[in-house]
């Protein structure tokens, strides 16, 4: 019962997250809690089309903490040309589903993210050219999803991934013509699949 630590955070509200979505303006969630954030409700709320596409002009989500009861979902966004930028971001509780989004040229930087139990679903993502960096992560239990995932030119950086227990799949995956490195990452159990991956 002793305190060990104190973080203290913004707090975003996810219905201001979602009005500036609407209203395709940049979104800056650095350092910030935020929960249940979902592109499937935003699509309700706005009633969209189940898997319209989403536009965001520039995203940032630095050492943000997000926690969610069953999904976060960013599935089907649009990332224009420009950085992206997860690093540091922490996920509590809830999976993680970037399923078909697509990224514009730029550096993705998904790096030093802390994940708890949860499967991760970059399956089917356009990565765009520049940079794609998960370094530094640690996933506990789960399935990590990259099958049909095609990155472009840059480098494809998996450098002391601790990918836990759980599938590792990047069956159809293309690597495209940047350097893909995996130097010291940690395996847990489960299956490696890079059936038909293109390097």
């Amino acid at each position: 019962n002793e305190d060990i630590a104190y973080y203290e955070l913004g707090y975003a509200s996810i219905y201001s997250v979602y009005q500036k979505i609407h209203e395709n303006k940049p979104i800056n969630l650095d350092y910030a809690y935020v929960e249940n954030f979902s592109l499937h409700v935003y699509r309700k709320m706005f009633e969209l089309e189940k898997h319209s596409v989403v536009n965001s002009p520039e995203f940032s989500a630095r050492h943000a903490i997000f926690n969610a009861r069953s999904s976060n979902n960013f599935s089907h966004a649009h990332f224009d040309n420009g950085n992206v930028d997860f690093e540091g971001a922490i996920f509590l509780n809830g999976n993680i589903n970037f399923n078909n989004a697509v990224f514009g040229d730029g550096d993705k930087n998904f790096s030093y993210w802390q994940v708890r139990q949860a499967d991760i679903d970059f399956s089917g993502v356009s990565f765009g050219n520049g940079e794609a960096s998960f370094k530094n992560s640690i996933f506990l239990e789960g399935e990590k999803n990259f099958k049909d995932a095609v990155f472009g030119e840059g480098l494809i950086n998996f450098n002391n991934v601790h990918f836990g227990d759980g599938d590792l799949l990047f069956i159809h995956t293309t690597f495209g013509d940047g350097k893909v490195q995996f130097k010291i990452s940690e395996f847990g159990k489960g299956l490696k699949d890079f059936h038909y991956s293109n390097f």
